[in-house]
């Protein structure tokens, strides 16, 4: 069993994108109580599924450095060599290959997958209709935040290579990377998803003069930092609408204009598309998913709104409740309200005692 996201580009054999079942609030999926987890790499893109390997009993970190990172705390053994040597010494080719755990976690999360209902026009909405259509063999590169949570809900294809800028945890690098990936690879398509904050800091690498054909955006523009409108995060919890004048940075870079990214983009020798509503995206869609390479790079915007992008997020992350689930949700809200933040504080603190 391999745990994965789309930040690390693993599409090998019995990779398992397990983000649908660990996002569920009111739902607690058996397939993250595993006995030894071997962990593998450094930042991970999936906010969802990470916390939930603490419920592992025992973790092995594989790793050249042999730093101490003890991300689950769960931390027994480091072993300081490449991660072909460890699995070459763990490996008995002659034992039998048991998959009752791999598709106990594939059904849990198709079971999810299926009873997604109908979401409001949104990130999480674009990427349910797009990110299983991208063409074979496609380069993917995914913003953070907001985009990166809605796009590790869905797959893709077993040969589009993904990766993401998730070392920085900040809204700089996806536009310039993309531009030089596509550069290095010309012949094949490379898409790039991104909110409008990320967008406009780096806009200015689409001005490069080799920019070529295979390069197709797809900027979500809700007018603002819609991570910090959403009902999950801090800043909209404590501010309310206010975050957006404190956190969200909202109207800025033109305030959801029709026209500044359109000139810009045509100006600059790209095929303009746009969607405010899920009819007129569907049409965009099938453009902006062209198999081959068009005659002209391509920018898709769609307009969004951050209530429904914060409704599409909560439905999702409710598609499946369980008595369990509900009732130890109930008690960790009970214990907030009745402790407070600094009363909770104390009580992690004295439980790692």
């Amino acid at each position: 069993m391999i745990f994965t996201d789309h930040s690390s580009g693993y599409r090998g054999k019995y990779a398992v994108h397990a983000t649908l079942p660990a996002s569920q609030e009111f739902s607690e999926s058996d397939i993250f109580s595993v006995d030894l987890l071997i962990h593998i790499g450094e930042e991970s893109g999936d906010y969802m599924q990470m916390p939930k390997f603490r419920n592992a009993k025992e973790v092995w970190r594989v790793s050249e450095d042999g730093e101490l990172r003890d991300t689950f705390h769960k931390l027994t053994k480091v072993f300081q060599i490449p991660e072909q040597i460890f699995f070459e010494a763990y490996t008995d080719e002659d034992s039998p290959v048991y998959d009752d755990y791999y598709r106990q976690c594939q059904a849990d999360i198709q079971d999810v997958k299926d009873s997604i209902p109908d979401l409001p026009f949104s990130n999480i909405w674009l990427a349910q209709n797009i990110a299983h259509r991208i063409p074979e063999g496609s380069y993917v590169h995914l913003g953070v935040s907001n985009t990166m949570r809605a796009w590790t809900f869905f797959d893709f294809q077993e040969s589009v290579h993904s990766i993401a800028n998730v070392g920085c945890r900040g809204i700089d690098g996806a536009l310039p990377t993309v531009v030089g990936m596509s550069q290095v690879h010309p012949d094949r398509l490379h898409f790039c998803a991104l909110g409008d904050l990320t967008f406009f800091y780096g806009f200015n690498a689409l001005g490069n003069r080799h920019v070529g054909r295979n390069l197709r955006i797809l900027l979500v523009n809700n007018g603002r930092g819609t991570e910090f409108r959403l009902y999950i995060h801090r800043a909209q919890i404590i501010m309310g609408d206010e975050a957006d004048l404190y956190s969200a940075a909202a109207g800025h870079s033109g305030n959801k204009s029709p026209d500044l990214v359109r000139h810009y983009a045509e100006d600059l020798g790209f095929e303009y598309l746009t969607a405010s509503d899920k009819d007129s995206a569907k049409e965009a869609i099938k453009r902006f998913l062209t198999p081959e390479l068009t005659d002209r790079p391509m920018l898709f915007e769609a307009f969004t709104d951050s209530i429904d992008e914060s409704e599409a997020l909560r439905l999702i992350c409710n598609v499946r409740k369980t008595y369990k689930g509900v009732a130890k949700a109930g008690i960790k809200r009970a214990v907030k309200k009745f402790v407070g933040a600094q009363g909770v504080a104390a009580i992690k603190k004295f439980m790692k005692k």
